[in-house]
């Protein structure tokens, strides 16, 4: 577009101006103020947070011979080689626009996003379809402005779009796809590879508060890179991990310490789902890795994983507890030897639940109570004469086993 004079340009800014601000007033949408910038800037659109994972982006999906542009529409973030080159770069100067080189097969005019003296993110305007003019580096600067304001409004509850492979797993924690061939299909579309056994991890606070935005997005670029896998998305203000693993368990698989420390450091804690190999299962569970949670929170646990496999019978019985007084699945021999135990300081209740969960194994018991083996032998054979049970029956057995589960949860609670 040419003009006649300074005046025209300067009208064409305050015009293009005033149409985002008209769009932020009716919409307080980041992804909608974008689509603006781009009709009117003609050039494609990429919003990152300070991390450089990405928000949101318009017109990309008309970008074809861009690596980079593909990567992070993907993935959701950008490479560590790109990140640390970036850094090192212009983009760490006070300047407010930067020119990005190098690893792109096109120019990008980057326009940062900045609130006060904190810079929130990085608004990408790719030199795709004509070269950018000083006239629309100036409306770049004068939109990377406005979205400053919404990105900065913590009562703005804007949403950002989703690179293309975590739209596909929103979309299958959501039941919106449902059939298996066409699950699978389109996730050999976007060229992931899984291992064959897969996880969901939901991570959440410990507490009852829900994490900052931009903490979100910043604890999204270290999991990336963690776990070196691109299946990491925010959904419901939370972190979503699928987790692909060769190995039968997650916790024999995977030195998961960094991960725990990384977890802890933030005060988080991860609910991870049982093992399955269908990505047709990913909405159930999502729903048993929520469950962990859920579980946790209600009985004080404070474990930095909370897994759904070790926890199943728990969640039956808070389940029971909701229409009867769980107090009536534990086994009357248990509640005459607690008695016994408070008037005598003796052990019998702890003494026979470790007995009966290790599986009537003498040896491994007494190691576990840190006592000698005759001494447990006579503790039991004592527990048997006053109670008069039969330690041979199975079904006596899973009784008192799920009484030591119950007898578990009650401490629990109290302690919370």
């Amino acid at each position: 577009m040419e003009f006649k004079n300074k005046t025209e340009e300067e009208l064409y800014i305050a015009s293009c101006t005033s149409t985002f601000i008209k769009e932020m007033n009716e919409s307080n949408d980041i992804q909608n103020l974008l689509d603006v910038g781009r009709r009117i800037l003609g050039q494609p659109l990429m919003l990152v947070d300070i991390s450089m994972c990405f928000i949101a982006q318009s017109g990309g999906e008309s970008v074809k011979d861009e690596p980079f542009w593909d990567w992070i529409l993907t993935n959701g973030y950008v490479k560590e080689e790109y990140t640390n080159l970036i850094m090192e770069d212009d983009i760490s100067t006070e300047e407010k626009f930067v020119w990005e080189y190098g690893m792109e097969n096109h120019r990008q005019l980057v326009a940062k996003i900045i609130q006060g003296h904190t810079t929130l993110g990085y608004l990408k305007l790719l030199e795709y379809n004509h070269p950018i003019t000083d006239i629309e580096k100036e409306i770049l600067g004068n939109l990377s402005n406005l979205i400053a304001i919404l990105m900065s409004t913590s009562s703005i509850k804007y949403k950002f779009a989703n690179s293309r492979v975590e739209a596909f797993l929103e979309s299958l924690v959501e039941r919106k796809t449902a059939d298996a061939s066409d699950i699978e299909e389109r996730f050999s579309a976007l060229n992931i590879r899984l291992l064959e056994r897969l996880f969901i991890i939901a991570i959440e606070p410990i507490s009852k508060t829900e994490l900052p935005v931009e903490q979100l997005y910043l604890l999204k670029r270290k999991l990336h890179n963690l776990l070196n896998r691109p299946t990491v998305f925010i959904y419901q203000n939370r972190l979503i991990v699928l987790f692909d693993t060769s190995a039968n368990t997650f916790e024999k698989d995977y030195n998961y310490a960094p991960l725990k420390s990384l977890l802890k450091e933030y005060k988080l804690q991860a609910g991870v789902s049982t093992q399955f190999t269908e990505l047709s299962l990913v909405a159930d569970e999502y729903l048993n890795a929520m469950s962990s949670l859920s579980l946790a929170k209600s009985i004080g646990l404070k474990d930095t994983f909370i897994f759904f496999s070790k926890h199943i019978l728990d969640q039956l019985i808070l389940t029971y507890s909701r229409e009867h007084n769980i107090k009536y699945l534990v086994h009357p021999a248990i509640i005459q030897l607690d008695q016994i135990d408070k008037e005598k300081n003796s052990e019998y209740v702890m003494s026979l639940l470790s007995y009966i969960r290790y599986g009537q194994n003498l040896t491994n018991t007494a190691k576990e109570l840190h006592i000698h083996h005759n001494t447990l032998k006579y503790r039991i054979a004592k527990i048997v004469e006053i109670t008069n049970i039969d330690l041979t029956d199975y079904d006596l057995c899973y009784h008192l086993y799920l009484s030591g589960r119950v007898w578990e949860l009650q401490k629990n609670i109290l302690r919370k």
